[in-house]
């Protein structure tokens, strides 16, 4: 029929239009994978850093990246307050004076859950957003371990978006849980479940362990298949 010789190239015009544009979606779009980093260092000083490194293995560029943070065991009595430090934590200062403990969002005054919070890229500058182009990788700043050398005892410092400047909390060393989310403009956001290892030994401080992406299976839409 007259009919069907015009419609079904319509038809057939649309559905490839949808199809093929949900194709290019999945084939082209930028998949992030989050891994331990093995540039942690002992300083001399007693103090490390704990970054993660983000991959893109997909195909496009993965664009503003955000990296954060959920802990979600966290109470009041874990937080050490900005007042409570005394000594030097050989951070980036934002001020002349380097005895100064840098200023962190949560403490004891204004206590509040970390969910969700952003943290810093491990680049110049500590920026909160980050692109990666496809193949390439970026650290993302995930917290320092120091040690207070008055007493030999450890404990975790976080970044905020401000970077180091401005630090999210300062916590008391303990087993602690939660999430780490890397949430690109244009994809899906990559999730890993951490856990937090207290002190054994003195001399090596806290540990920082990724679960394997299986235990994710049972989170909707939390893996970037």
């Amino acid at each position: 029929m007259v009919i069907d010789v015009i419609l079904n190239p319509v038809v057939n015009l649309i559905l490839g239009t949808l199809l093929g544009g949900w194709l290019e979606r999945r084939l082209y779009r930028p998949k992030l994978r989050i891994q331990l980093s093995s540039n942690s260092k002992m300083h001399a000083d007693g103090r490390y850093l704990l970054s993660l490194r983000v991959k893109n293995i997909g195909r496009t560029a993965a664009r503003e990246c955000i990296g954060a943070i959920s802990i979600h065991d966290l109470i009041g009595a874990d937080i050490i307050s900005q007042k409570d430090i005394t000594w030097r934590e050989y951070i980036p200062k934002n001020s002349k004076d380097v005895n100064q403990p840098n200023p962190q969002a949560v403490s004891h005054d204004n206590f509040r859950e970390i969910d969700s919070e952003v943290i810093c890229w491990g680049e110049f500058g500590n920026p909160a957003a980050k692109t990666i182009n496809p193949g390439l990788s970026a650290l993302l700043d995930f917290m320092m371990a120091a040690r207070n050398p008055t007493d030999g005892s450890w404990y975790l410092i976080f970044p905020s978006e401000l970077g180091w400047s401005t630090l999210r909390v300062r916590l008391k060393d303990r087993n602690y849980h939660g999430t780490v989310t890397v949430s690109p403009s244009n994809g899906r956001p990559e999730i890993r479940f951490f856990t937090i290892r207290k002190t054994v030994d003195e001399l090596e401080g806290p540990t920082l362990e990724l679960l394997p992406r299986s235990k994710l299976a049972r989170v909707p839409g939390a893996l970037s298949k």
